[in-house]
């Protein structure tokens, strides 16, 4: 294997981190995620907001463009299914019914099959209020189309779509049956059949039930933001079964208030938990947002999620998806990181309620809204960015993330020995890219450093050396000449890079 070589003398085991800042967090280390892929439609144009809805699903993506113009009507909406491994557009789906203003696009889901909402489109049998496609996700062939019975002219049916399992529930937030706005959700299967409606026990006017929908298994999670139990627009959210429509528990947070839109993003995850976004959330300042875990089955809270940095108007929690590995991967669309409105998102652990990483797009620019839309599967996260402009403004766009397996640090001899060379390799990192060696006579204890915005696992770290480059292939290899020492001693290191840690290394400084 080749290696870019530098050589140094470790003249102090004293030398400190004067020009980054270091705070003590309690953030939990994870390998970091790169950004892979850009994805572009091959046709996008100004307006279409790709990236308004994402999906994923092991290594396929469909994201949805509502406002794409189609062949022949304005706003009919489409949404596109890409490979996340070469980053490559497999297929567009077109609504073959659709026409001007259906919006086809606005939500999507997937799983062995396609679902696509079109909140605003029309039925085959004259359901109007909105509907919602099922497709093949091989080829995009159409399996089903269904709408709701009881909806009305401005139902928005199709507004949220998932699936799990060959079922799918589908919300129409704005359906008048309970009042206006009250909202509704129906459970499906993906031939069309009607398997439930989901009706609550307090159905009210304004508190759009539905606007965010989760199924897993036979759970339905069922986000109402516009729900006053605790004060206007506290919100709230229902599990139900799906098979049978009954309401299990109805879920509020501990520490709700007016004007959280608590249930405006719910995701479901594999056993019995359910994470819900409160955008309007204000611990972290106006509207800096929050979201919860809560395990569905008892309704109780568990950790409530807030992120490293959280500021006034990022409305964190306004985008959410687990993976089975339990994972969250939550959107602030109103970070300001790159740019007002810029957008970020960040992964987080389910079961500790601690932050993994923050995901930042390599050209986010401001008004982009990165983190409007998220999807989290296995090692792949596809985060929207629906008003980029690369094909014209608010053409929109959408990133690919993958968490990366391959990143080390080596250390020889081992133990070290005081007045001779260690030789330290960092293997399959970042290329091209200024690295430190940081090392701790501490331990472990999890620190975060603001401006390379990485959390690493040493107590205390001091600068070994840096910044050194490494090459083409993102290894570097450094010897340090060890210092004297009257007696062994412990020492811990790891590499950093931005956004990139590799892991720590324990070893001893022997006489």
């Amino acid at each position: 294997m080749s290696h870019q070589s530098q050589k140094t003398k470790l003249h102090s085991i004293l030398l400190t981190l004067s020009f980054l800042t270091l705070s003590c967090m309690s953030i939990a280390h994870a390998q970091p995620w790169d950004q892979t892929h850009k994805l572009l439609p091959s046709d996008g144009a100004s307006g279409d907001q790709f990236g308004s809805s994402v999906a994923v699903s092991v290594d396929t993506a469909v994201i949805g463009a509502p406002f794409d113009d189609g062949e022949y009507f304005t706003d009919t909406g489409s949404a596109y299914v890409l490979d996340l491994v070469t980053g490559q557009q497999l297929f567009k789906i077109l609504a073959s019914n659709g026409e001007g203003g259906d919006n086809f696009g606005n939500s999507v889901a997937i799983d062995n099959s396609v679902l696509i909402g079109a909140e605003f489109g029309f039925a085959p049998n004259g359901c109007i209020g909105g509907t919602a496609y099922t497709f093949e996700t091989f080829n995009g062939q159409l399996i089903s189309q269904v709408c709701d019975s009881y909806a009305d002219a401005n139902s928005e049916f199709g507004h949220s779509v998932a699936i799990n399992t060959g079922n799918e529930v589908i919300g129409a937030p704005a359906n008048n049956l309970n009042g206006i706005d009250s909202g509704s959700a129906t459970v499906f299967d993906v031939s069309g059949n009607r398997l439930s409606r989901l009706l609550r026990s307090d159905p009210a006017e304004g508190d759009h039930f539905g606007i965010s929908v989760a199924i897993y298994a036979v759970s339905a999670v069922i986000g109402a933001n516009g729900d006053d139990d605790n004060g206007i627009d506290f919100g709230s959210a229902y599990v139900f079964d799906a098979y049978t429509g009954q309401q299990l528990v109805k879920i509020l947070p501990s520490d709700g208030a007016s004007g959280d839109q608590f249930g405006s993003s719910v995701a479901l995850s594999f056993g019995s938990y359910a994470v819900i976004g409160a955008p309007g959330d204000d611990d972290n300042g106006n509207d800096s947002g929050s979201a919860y875990v809560f395990d569905i089955e008892t309704g109780q809270q568990l950790v409530k999620l807030l992120p490293s940095d959280g500021a006034p108007g990022d409305q964190f929690g306004s985008s959410i998806s687990i993976s089975d590995g339990g994972r969250a991967v939550i959107g602030a669309p109103g970070d300001d990181d790159n740019g007002t409105d810029s957008g970020s998102a960040y992964v987080f652990d389910i079961y500790t309620g601690q932050q993994l990483v923050k995901l930042l797009p390599s050209d986010g620019a401001s008004g982009d809204q990165f983190g409007s839309s998220v999807s989290i599967s296995g090692d792949f996260a596809v985060i929207g960015a629906l008003y980029d402009d690369d094909n014209g403004p608010d053409s929109g766009s959408a990133y690919v993330f993958q968490q990366r397996t391959t990143n080390y640090l080596t250390i020889e001899p081992f133990p070290l020995l005081a007045g001779q060379d260690g030789t330290f390799s960092m293997v399959q990192t970042l290329p091209n890219e200024q690295t430190w060696l940081l090392y701790s006579k501490k331990g472990l204890g999890q620190t975060f450093i603001s401006q390379l915005n990485v959390t690493i696992d040493l107590s205390n770290p001091k600068i070994a050396i840096g910044p050194q480059l490494t090459d083409a292939n993102g290894n570097l290899q450094l010897a340090l000449s060890m210092p004297t020492v009257p007696h062994k001693i412990n020492v811990w290191f790891q590499s950093v890079q931005h956004n990139n840690v590799t892991n720590f290394f324990r070893t001893q400084l022997i006489p």
